[in-house]
């Protein structure tokens, strides 16, 4: 914790539950290092907020997310996100779509936005085992300044497996 370049992570949250849903608040902060994407000289802490709401809507429940951090060193300055799941007797549907917005300070020509989403079905296997196929869509526009090539538009089948106790 003490070096600097690692730093420590803290959060802190608020919630309050009502009867249709949750609301949250939350603020965070990494005090390592942070080299400034704004290419003036040292470094800097990263600090973020963030919203969410659980909601029940219909028969089933949304989640929105929203989020910030600091441009001036983080590349994922905000983010938004929205998420549905419902209960079709013991299988389970859910689908969510979720946008990363980079910093416009250091940004270079290659670099933009990612958007995510997904579907998936959740079929219990077992009372704690259950298995969820899913099919993604990512839009990756470079973000991560990599310098890799790559196809920015993939589609991925994914298959999870989760184990409650």
């Amino acid at each position: 914790v003490d070096d600097d370049r690692k730093g420590l992570f803290a959060a802190a949250e608020a919630y309050w539950p009502g009867p249709a849903g949750v609301f949250r608040v939350g603020m965070w902060v990494h005090t390592g290092d942070h080299t400034r994407l704004d290419s003036k000289a040292g470094a800097d802490r990263n600090l973020g907020a963030y919203l969410s709401l659980d909601r029940r809507v219909g028969r089933g429940t949304a989640n929105l997310r929203l989020g910030a951090a600091d441009p001036t060193v983080s590349r994922a300055a905000r983010f938004v996100s929205l998420a549905y799941a419902r209960s079709l007797g013991v299988v389970t549907f859910g689908a969510g779509v979720g946008r990363t917005y980079l910093s416009e300070t250091g940004r270079t020509a290659r670099q933009g936005d990612v958007t995510q989403a997904e579907l998936y079905l959740r079929f219990p296997l077992t009372g704690a085992l259950s298995m969820s196929p899913s099919v993604q869509w990512l839009d990756n526009s470079g973000f991560d300044a990599s310098g890799e090539r790559f196809d920015p538009h993939q589609v991925l089948l994914g298959l999870r497996f989760d184990y409650r106790f």
